[in-house]
């Protein structure tokens, strides 16, 4: 039996449990015939009202529910008898109850798992707790992906997106507006997105923000879907940067919350904090909800070494020689940050390293993945520099000398490629692994050299 329905008919018999016991005081005390009345009706109501999950959400709980026809009928004889009869029904009924509970105990375990991605470029953030809980026959597990907009540079919202048919062949989708949220009441619910809408680039629906969301389960799980570089607090720099990761909605409203690692771990704590108190509540009820027990995207990145990748003919053009050699590749990696950092010196860096990768074209491949949210941040922060970008891409897309990859498939250009080249971003967490070559650009615009 699925636990949330487990859990809601256990505290039903409890209540039946107590009210019997309210009972006997009441006989004893020889109460109202109003109040006593209404009290086995109310008995009655419950026990039916038990009897009614049991049928619905438990296969074989058919003795159960023969348990409470035998309950209902001993509260009926016993809103008929004298005082003196009344007792002995009442013991009897307490038996019953705690028979009741008993076997309720024994119904296995079920669990409704539901996971909520937006992007499906970050589906890597939650594909393993996925496949975890698909291999477990007590969990039923559903991939709801949800709908985000972009949004304006005024903070409105502007267009919808929705990727539920980028996901892989192998994850079986659910449509959003088809599932009963209310009514089914996943047991938890697992969400990749920090941000409801504190966000300046995109939002999901607003359903989906955490603090609503919560009210559909007894377990809101959050994992973030980057890695972050290793933090230290004693840096004010790195102090600001993880500051905008820990000091979400999500942090607050999320059951629990699982980062890369102990040391994260151990990081998230410290900036909570001093974001909210040190007093007893918050360290039993917020420290507590962190844990750094891993990230998801690893496991993606680990369990993908020996995967064999299929590339689109028009890429092997570029990865390979005319003579079938394979060429060195480069992974290019333009994030938002360094972006928004210097804007219009960033369009005109990257346009550089273009130009120095295609005059190499020969020998030297460039797989060229810019951050996903790169074009929604540049319409809602930037707009006056969009035909600028939008021109930087066409122009490297039509020329096919490279490869830009807008696809979800980060693993495929992390093991494919033979050395990373872009700014400091948390996909250079992920490239560590591989144990290849790592390469910063330089960002510092104020140097009169560039790397």
């Amino acid at each position: 039996m699925r636990v949330y329905y487990k859990n809601r008919i256990q505290k039903f018999t409890d209540l039946l449990i107590k009210a019997n016991a309210t009972l006997e005081r009441q006989i004893e005390a020889n109460h109202s015939v109003e109040v006593y009345q209404e009290l086995l009706t109310d008995m009655q109501s419950t026990a039916i009202e038990i009897g009614g999950l049991i049928e619905k959400y438990q296969a074989n709980g058919q003795d159960v529910v023969k348990l409470l026809e035998d309950s209902c009928e001993l509260i009926w004889m016993e809103s008929q008898k004298t005082t003196k009869d009344k007792i002995g029904i009442q013991k009897a009924m307490n038996q019953k109850f705690r028979e009741i509970k008993a076997a309720i105990s024994t119904f296995e375990d079920e669990y409704e798992i539901v996971y909520l991605p937006y992007k499906a470029s970050m589906w890597d953030s939650l594909e393993s707790v996925w496949k975890a809980s698909c291999e477990d026959k007590r969990c039923n597990s559903v991939v709801i992906p949800i709908p985000y907009y972009d949004k304006n540079p005024d903070g409105s919202i502007k267009e919808e997106h929705y990727e539920g048919d980028l996901y892989p062949d192998y994850v079986p989708i659910t449509d959003y507006k088809s599932y009963d949220f209310e009514g089914k009441h996943p047991d938890v619910i697992y969400v990749h997105n920090p941000y409801d809408d504190y966000n300046f680039i995109t939002s999901v629906h607003p359903f989906f923000y955490s603090r609503n969301i919560k009210k559909y389960t007894d377990k809101l799980v959050y994992i973030p879907y980057f890695i972050l570089r290793d933090i230290n607090l004693k840096y004010k720099f790195d102090r600001n940067e993880i500051n905008i990761y820990c000091k979400t909605p999500v942090i607050l409203n999320a059951n629990y919350a699982i980062v890369q690692s102990k040391e994260m771990q151990k990081c998230y704590k410290k900036v909570i904090r001093k974001w909210l108190g040190n007093d007893k509540y918050i360290k039993l009820n917020f420290e507590k909800k962190i844990l750094g027990t891993g990230s998801p995207k690893i496991d993606k990145i680990e369990d993908s070494i020996d995967q064999n990748f299929c590339v689109p003919c028009e890429w092997e053009e570029i990865l390979y020689t005319k003579e079938h050699r394979k060429k060195v590749t480069f992974l290019y990696n333009t994030s938002i940050g360094s972006f928004l950092k210097s804007s219009e010196d960033m369009l005109i860096k990257i346009e550089n390293v273009l130009n120095t990768f295609y005059n190499s074209r020969n020998e030297i491949a460039l797989w060229w993945r810019s951050h996903p949210l790169m074009m929604a941040t540049i319409n809602s922060m930037r707009p006056e520099l969009k035909k600028k970008y939008e021109r930087l891409v066409k122009d490297y897309k039509e020329g096919k000398w490279g490869i830009y990859d807008e696809s979800t498939e980060l693993e495929r250009a992390i093991h494919m490629t033979d050395a990373y080249y872009g700014d400091y971003s948390s996909l250079i967490q992920l490239y560590k692994k591989t144990g290849k070559p790592i390469l910063i650009q330089q960002n510092d615009f104020n140097m009169k050299k560039q790397v």
